[in-house]
């Protein structure tokens, strides 16, 4: 069944796979600004990607003081 873009079943809730595509096809963000904006629209996805933290954790490293940022 499908319900407010999530697959539900007897396995459990899962994300959209066109919206997960979104997240991959998405492009290289440029600013800092950018990247912030990236960052906060796909934490709604973490609890659907596997390692996510790992996965977005050298980004948000990038906004500590001794960044290129």
């Amino acid at each position: 069944m499908t319900y407010l873009g999530h697959f539900i079943s007897q396995q459990g809730v899962e994300a959209d796979p066109e919206k997960l595509q979104a997240i991959w096809a998405w492009p290289q963000p440029f600013s800092a600004t950018i990247l912030r904006i990236f960052l906060g629209q796909k934490s709604y996805s973490r609890c659907f990607v596997k390692h996510y933290t790992s996965i977005a954790s050298p980004l948000t490293d990038m906004f500590s003081p001794n960044s290129f940022l």
